[in-house]
Order: C-alpha cells, then structure tokens, then sequence
C-alpha cells in the first residue's frame, strides 16, 4: 500500500467512527482505529486535512507526547454529512452512498481509491455554484 492509499485508509476509518459515534462526547486516537503502527504517522495530518475541509469538527486537536493527536467531541457537520450521503462515484453499486462505501472500505481495511478526489471535487463543484449565483 503506497501512502496514498494509506492516507486514505486512515480517513476512512475515522469518518467510520464518527458515523458510529454520532453525536456523542468522546475522544478519538489512533489507537481507536484498529490499525497497525504503520499507519500512525497518518493520523494527525489526516485529521487535520478533515478538519480544514470542515468536514469534521471537535472540540480541540492537541499534540501528545508521541507525536500522535487526539480530538475531544469529533463529530460530522453538515457538510461532512451531506457528502456521506452523496453516491458513491466509485464504487460501481448504483444506489450506495459515500458514507456505505466508506463504512465498507473501512471494515475491510483497505484503502477507499479516490476519496480525496471526491471531496475535492465536490468542494469545487460547491465554491464553482457559489461564483456563479
């Protein structure tokens, strides 16, 4: 897995874990992704590019001792939410929305191929309608 694919992994399976979660007070850190070492270097940039996006949001972001980070009270917003619900645009399964085929990538762990387009393209697509109304 290259470290692409590994980046996407990682956003997988926290955007799988805030679908779990809800809304509910928590804290997440690599440790609750249920991934090996190798991918531990991913987590905070991959938190920090969801955050960025305002796909997510959370209480705080903090740096630890190791490097790693943990959020308090992670959540969706709305706009994280509308994208779930998007189709998948990959997929294949006509029908299957964005946060299936990111729960099931994440429950395979494997990489969801295209995942930073679709967001990309969305927020563009998104900005693009803004210019133009």
């Amino acid at each position: 897995m290259n470290n692409m694919e590994k980046s996407e992994l990682v956003v997988t399976k926290i955007l799988s874990r805030l679908m779990d979660n809800g809304f509910t007070r928590t804290v997440l850190s690599f440790q609750d992704l249920d991934l090996t070492d190798d991918y531990k270097e991913f987590f905070d940039l991959s938190v920090e590019w969801l955050l960025d996006e305002m796909i997510i949001r959370a209480a705080n972001f903090e740096k630890v001792n190791n490097g790693s980070g943990s959020l308090v009270n992670p959540v969706l917003t709305a706009y994280g939410l509308s994208l779930l619900r998007q189709p998948s645009p990959v997929s294949g399964d006509e029908g299957e929305t964005m946060g299936t085929a990111i729960k099931n990538a994440s429950e395979k762990g494997t990489s969801y191929a295209g995942i930073g387009d679709f967001f990309g393209g969305l927020l563009g697509g998104f900005t693009k309608s803004i210019g133009s109304g």
